[in-house]
């Protein structure tokens, strides 16, 4: 992938950045090998058990809440070294934003706004979890998040109405869901645009690596 990093850096500076008085935000960091073979790969957590916490068992990206005068990227810097042990711009560098999204739980919007941040490393880091805040770490394959057998629903109650979301399937079992599917569909759009998937098929073997499977949630 990386001869398509400078034809995806332009692709970042259009985002959609909505304003909230209450924000959050993100890391979304992309492990990024020099050989060109390589697979890409995305970094999720598994959030701890935590009756305090609205997605408590939910596979996510690390970030947390805004403090304080801070920045929108302060935070998703400062909540990643908190929850991950690794601070993003440090053992890696800064890509870019992602499309901003609204907060919801069980289809209720929560009236905050989440702000992702984009990151590459060249280099796993080190990963030093904080048990009060996850669970388990996972580096994700981006041919996983590709591959249209790996799709799945989420079946959630809302009004008293059961509700099926787009989910892909991750190899340990766990269902990416909700805003972190949300914000992952954001990005392997831009991926694609930049025609990295023609690549990525061929490296796999894999002729059916596409988005066309994944289904973008309404509303922003």
């Amino acid at each position: 992938m990386i001869n398509h990093i400078t034809a995806l850096t332009p692709l970042l500076k259009d985002h959609a950045a909505f304003k909230f008085d209450k924000r959050a935000a993100v890391s979304a960091v992309v492990y990024v090998d020099d050989n060109p073979n390589a697979i890409p790969e995305v970094f999720y957590m598994k959030r701890a058990e935590n009756p305090e916490d609205r997605w408590a068992g939910q596979i996510g990206f690390p970030g947390g809440k805004k403090e304080g005068n801070e920045s929108d990227l302060e935070t998703a810097e400062r909540e990643t070294l908190e929850e991950v042990g690794f601070d993003p711009n440090v053992d890696g560098s800064f890509w870019g934003a992602l499309n901003s999204v609204e907060a919801r739980k069980g289809g209720s919007r929560l009236g905050f706004g989440i702000y992702p941040f984009l990151y590459r490393v060249s280099q796993k880091p080190q990963i030093i979890p904080d048990p009060a805040e996850v669970a388990d770490t996972y580096w994700v394959p981006l041919d996983v998040i590709l591959d249209p057998s790996n799709d799945t629903d989420k079946t959630i109650q809302h009004n008293g109405m059961n509700i099926d979301l787009p989910g892909i399937q991750f190899p340990e079992g766990n269902i990416l869901w909700g805003l972190t599917y949300k914000i992952t569909y954001d990005l392997v759009m831009r991926i694609e645009q930049t025609g990295y998937l023609e690549h990525l098929r061929k490296i796999t073997g894999n002729s059916k690596l596409g988005t066309e499977h994944l289904r973008e949630y309404l509303g922003r």
